[in-house]
């Protein structure tokens, strides 16, 4: 089964997110940028992708910070809300 493994990582003053190669769009906050990433892969998984979400610091440390099967925790579950507006 194929990984798919987002990243979240900084970009000067804002964050961003990659996955198998792409690049997803800025967000102004890691917490964002990690919402997006843990729906993302929330998703993935449920499409039956082994998925997970990583964050990167500064230094290039990296982090697991969300596994599928997991519950997506309460950052997915605000960031969902913001986008339905």
């Amino acid at each position: 089964m194929q990984r798919m493994a987002y990243v979240v990582m900084p970009d000067g003053t804002a964050w961003k997110v990659k996955c198998n190669g792409v690049d997803y769009p800025f967000y102004a906050t890691q917490a964002e940028a990690v919402g997006a990433a843990v729906h993302a892969a929330f998703e993935a998984g449920r499409l039956g992708y082994d998925s997970l979400v990583l964050v990167q610091d500064s230094e290039g440390r990296v982090q697991v910070e969300w596994t599928y099967g997991q519950e997506p925790k309460d950052l997915a579950a605000d960031w969902r809300k913001r986008q339905a507006g």
